[in-house]
């Protein structure tokens, strides 16, 4: 039971992406296995791997965590860069087409929609800002991906 707790423990604080954290538990656990058919006790084994607070600390000396957060801003920033990208596309359709429209539910199966009028210049104020934040979100995107590259190459 000592050992579960152990590796659940690592598993649980170690900041990695899922499948390294998963492997190293395997390759924990298979030494753990390993010096226990030895004849070892749980508590020497561990002992000789080192407790889980070391073995998480020596793994984010390493720079691991800082790798993953990395990975966490890029994705943040994948998805803002979506949603402005689709308001930057709607902004486009209802400027092109020159109206928007209302789809108003009269029951399930029907609808009225309603046209109306739009204010040019606050919709090519609207795209403009837009393309400048979709812009600095796939820069930003782009930024993460080549530092990761850099630091890999290190």
């Amino acid at each position: 039971m000592k050992k579960k707790k152990y590796l659940m423990k690592i598993f649980m604080h170690l900041h990695a992406p899922l499948k390294e954290r998963i492997q190293m538990v395997k390759d924990l656990g298979r030494s753990l296995d390993d010096k226990l058919a030895e004849g070892e006790t749980i508590e020497e084994a561990i002992a000789e791997l080192g407790e889980a607070s070391d073995i998480i600390q020596e793994y984010e000396d390493l720079g691991m965590r800082k790798r993953t957060k990395e990975w966490a801003l890029a994705v943040i920033w994948i998805l803002i860069g979506i949603v402005v990208g689709y308001l930057l596309f709607t902004e486009c359709r209802i400027l092109y087409r020159g109206y928007n429209y209302i789809i108003i539910r009269t029951s399930p199966n029907t609808g009225v929609g309603v046209a109306y009028g739009i204010n040019v210049g606050a919709e090519v104020v609207k795209v403009v800002f837009e393309s400048i934040g979709f812009i600095i979100c796939v820069g930003n995107v782009i930024w993460h991906f080549i530092k990761q590259k850099r630091k890999k190459e290190m």
